[in-house]
């Protein structure tokens, strides 16, 4: 009888898709509320509906600026907006095309990796969102210092990157 030594082997698979956080974690701004008749951006009325406005409501969500409609924002007006959520501990990621690979990015980032440590490690390379490179090669920079083992692929079929 033939064993499989991978399956026999303790071995965590991380799925980067599964790491992505739901859309009820995010909070989306549109940059147009602060703007007057949604359009134009006045630095007075702009700053005033800053300060007055309760960012609480997203306390600890990762919050993605955007605008709506064909408004020029200047950059200092999201910079302003990126400071006030620093207030309430809410990263800030403009929402483009790639804002999940974004946030993904954000969480690989700035997670805990003890559970990991001197661990054997796979990373699933298949996944149906589209990621580029820059995901693995952030997750593979965390893991490698603390890991025993690291391998890229599916469970039948891994490439080894790494082994301490």
């Amino acid at each position: 009888m033939l064993t499989n030594k991978v399956e026999t082997k303790p071995i965590i698979q991380i799925d980067l898709e599964q790491w992505i956080p739901k859309d009820i974690s995010l909070a989306s701004i549109d940059m147009k509320e602060f703007l007057f008749k949604e359009m134009i951006l006045k630095e007075a009325e702009f700053r005033a509906l800053i300060e007055d406005k309760d960012w609480s409501e997203y306390r600890e969500k990762i919050c993605l600026l955007f605008i709506s409609n064909k408004a020029i924002i200047p950059q200092w007006a999201y910079l302003i907006i990126a400071n006030k959520l620093m207030e309430v501990n809410s990263p800030c990621i403009l929402k483009t095309e790639n804002y999940k690979e974004d946030v993904l990015l954000h969480v690989i980032q700035n997670r805990d990796y003890a559970e990991y440590s001197g661990k054997r490690l796979l990373i699933k390379g298949c996944s149906k969102v589209k990621l580029t490179q820059q995901p693995y090669i952030l997750l593979i920079q965390k893991l490698t210092p603390i890991v025993k083992a690291l391998s890229f692929g599916e469970s039948c079929s891994t490439v080894p990157i790494f082994k301490n």
